[in-house]
């Protein structure tokens, strides 16, 4: 069998073939190439997560104040830097019997002294709270009876009303103009001594309240007469 040689000695097929091959590899590296350059199959890596930044200081619009039972205020807290990761803030209070406090609200409670503090990132600032009576004033002083007589010896129980009726101290206090005539104890009893006249007096805060009693001699003249009885 025949077949043309080339110019080295090789036949045209063989020859041909080896050119085709070399195409073939030129194209797979070029393909290989390609394919390297293509993105590959990994995650985007997550970015890294922020330092985070301490609070510095916390302070209060109030160092100290002063309330009546039953008043509130409220205090506000700043926290420092402005770009503090955590600024949550807590509150809390050294005695809730006198003064709670919710959200920065204070309440007073009753009489005492209390320290209201906020906290933040281990920080923290107060302000200390002084609570006194909600004093409201007696305004009024009323007695059941305005003129009253009796017999030697005999009693009669005097009531007092005070207004208005949350006044801060409705303590009456009782009291006779002249303890010869006739007396009167600290609940308003009142009792005839001699015969005579004198005032009783019920009094509560600055307001005061009387009543005229008349004394008359026991099974004696009822009409001994008013002049008779003064003297």
């Amino acid at each position: 069998m025949s077949s043309e040689m080339t110019t080295f000695g090789e036949c045209k097929s063989c020859h041909t073939m080896k050119r085709v091959v070399g195409f073939l590899a030129i194209g797979l590296m070029v393909l290989t190439g390609a394919c390297e350059k293509l993105p590959d199959d990994k995650p985007t890596p997550t970015p890294p997560t922020p330092t985070p930044v301490a609070v510095s200081s916390v302070s209060l619009n109030q160092s100290s104040v002063d309330l009546k039972v039953g008043e509130s205020v409220t205090l506000t807290a700043t926290v420092q830097p402005s770009n503090a990761t955590d600024k949550n803030v807590t509150w809390t209070s050294s005695d809730a019997s006198v003064a709670s406090v919710s959200g920065g609200v204070v309440k007073a409670v009753k009489e005492g002294s209390a320290s209201i503090t906020a906290t933040a990132g281990g920080k923290s600032a107060s302000c200390s709270v002084k609570v006194s009576p909600n004093v409201v004033a007696v305004t009024g002083v009323s007695l059941n009876q305005k003129d009253l007589t009796l017999k030697v010896g005999e009693t009669a129980q005097l009531t007092a009303t005070v207004t208005p009726d949350n006044a801060t101290d409705k303590t009456v206090k009782w009291s006779s103009s002249d303890l010869t005539k006739a007396t009167v104890d600290d609940k308003g009893l009142v009792t005839a001594v001699s015969p005579g006249t004198c005032v009783i007096s019920a009094a509560s805060g600055s307001i005061t309240a009387n009543c005229n009693v008349t004394i008359v001699v026991a099974g004696g003249n009822e009409d001994y007469g008013y002049e008779n009885l003064k003297k």
